[in-house]
């Protein structure tokens, strides 16, 4: 298929639907809407209540994943996420996005998508620079120094003895 057969099917496409929106009001993230496939996740209706208390051991905070989209403006892609709801163990792929259109009572929204991943995907360690993971804290860890690795600016990094600070640094 050529270049140009492949955006003539792209805009004849529907729309995705995000399966999870936010928006931030009085200093905090709200959730807007859910999808039916993160309702799975919950056991009562989550909308309109904060997103970390919805979701209170996600992994990484659902909260400052919208804080950095919401800063820093880009899309953050293939982030590893553990909602830990009402099915345990599930782990998932997000895409988190600005969300166009943003209405005036709410400047700042955001879009999630999430993507279940497979039993094997989900257990496949992730390799970074003598350190090896696969829960989505550790996998978080990495995304972190991927992204601030390359500034000049001073971090702080804090742990246990013998949880690897010297290779994070």
């Amino acid at each position: 298929m050529t270049d140009s057969t492949e955006n003539q099917w792209d805009r004849h496409l529907p729309a995705r639907v995000p399966d999870l929106m936010l928006y931030f009001r009085a200093g905090v993230w709200r959730i807007g809407r859910l999808s039916p496939k993160v309702e799975k996740y919950l056991a009562k209706d989550g909308c309109d209540r904060p997103i970390d208390e919805i979701f209170p051991e996600a992994a990484p905070r659902l909260s400052e994943l919208a804080d950095e989209v919401a800063v820093g403006g880009a899309d953050l892609k293939d982030v590893r996420v553990s909602l830990k709801g009402k099915i345990r163990g599930a782990a998932m792929v997000a895409e988190v996005r600005p969300r166009p259109g943003a209405v005036e009572e709410s400047p700042l929204r955001i879009e999630f998508f999430f993507r279940e991943l497979a039993p094997s995907e989900a257990l496949a360690p992730r390799f970074f620079h003598g350190m090896v993971g696969v829960a989505p804290a550790v996998l978080e860890l990495f995304r972190k120094i991927e992204l601030y690795g390359a500034s000049d600016a001073s971090v702080v990094v804090t742990g246990e003895t013998g949880t690897g600070k010297e290779l994070v640094a």
